[in-house]
């Protein structure tokens, strides 16, 4: 990717004006962070609900979370090539959404830890690292640098290659 058109995906993906100060309740209820570049696209956070890591397996909930009923469709298909620890967390997470839980961005982890996961080997981390440092920046207004915004935008751009429904 050109280094001009890296800069548009930064305009798009790091919107610095201040979203309603509320809970994200996903799939575009009251706040979603989705515009040209959808940070809450699904790309396989379900398969890392469970992962050896606190900070992925926080994260992987959380983005899901954000998604709401809206990806009810891409749940219910990672869960059904799942095994049955990980069917159960799914479905759990689906109840949640289902009961009106919603993602708590207080409990997001901090831009220092979800930096060190943009350079993750695991493709989806990263992704999902990407995802919720965007979602970071336009919820808190934080003020990322120009380099961690460029591996954000490097990130993302891979969705439509990630997007669940490419891998089924």
């Amino acid at each position: 990717m050109s280094l001009s058109a890296l800069k548009r995906w930064i305009r798009v993906i790091v919107d610095t004006s201040p979203p309603p100060r509320r809970y994200y309740s996903g799939g575009g209820g009251s706040y979603c962070s989705c515009n040209k570049v959808c940070t809450c696209v699904p790309v396989c956070q379900a398969h890392h609900l469970l992962h050896n890591d606190l900070i992925v397996r926080s994260i992987a909930e959380q983005l899901l979370l954000l998604m709401g009923t809206r990806e009810f469709e891409y749940m219910d298909w990672a869960a059904s090539q799942l095994g049955n620890p990980l069917r159960k967390r799914i479905r759990h997470i689906m109840c949640l959404i289902s009961n009106g839980h919603t993602a708590n961005p207080d409990s997001w982890p901090c831009v220092a830890q979800l930096q060190v996961y943009l350079q993750h080997e695991d493709e989806v981390i990263a992704f999902m690292a990407a995802q919720m440092l965007a979602n970071r920046q336009r919820m808190f207004n934080n003020l990322i640098s120009q380099n961690i915004r460029l591996e954000i935008a490097h990130c993302l751009a891979k969705a439509p290659q990630m997007y669940w429904r490419n891998r089924r």
